[in-house]
């Protein structure tokens, strides 16, 4: 049985691996999809059954996160899910047009620590 259905979207493809590796180590119950292209991630979104978190990198090529949390925000989805932005930098900027969004619950500093995924995985 799947404890929680994550979603990460990073065009870091080492990161990726990383992050869910440690996610089923410390819940080997956990299912994790990687994307590192928004607009499959979005697609999965809109025909498979909705996450319960979403890992977001703020800066990729394709699609940022900006443009990807412009295009969730109109989803119409029926489950709650918890945004968490992912950078390996903290521009104040980010971190205040963070706030403008209420589906992110929070910034995550890459790369990310266990004990930080372990309290966000819960």
């Amino acid at each position: 049985m799947v404890s929680k259905r994550i979603i990460v979207v990073d065009d870091e493809e080492i990161f990726l691996v990383i992050l869910k590796r440690m996610a089923e180590k410390i819940d080997n119950n956990v299912e994790v999809m990687t994307y590192e292209d928004g607009r499959k991630a979005l697609e999965e979104l809109t025909i498979g059954p909705a996450p319960d978190i979403i890992f977001l990198d703020i800066n990729m090529g394709q699609m940022d996160g900006w443009e990807f949390l412009e295009n969730y925000t109109k989803l119409d989805l029926q489950k709650s899910t918890d945004i968490y932005m992912l950078s390996s930098s903290s521009r104040e900027e980010d971190l205040e047009r963070i706030k403008q969004y209420s589906v992110v619950k929070g910034f995550v500093m890459k790369p990310i620590h266990p004990e930080i995924l372990k309290n966000i995985l819960g």
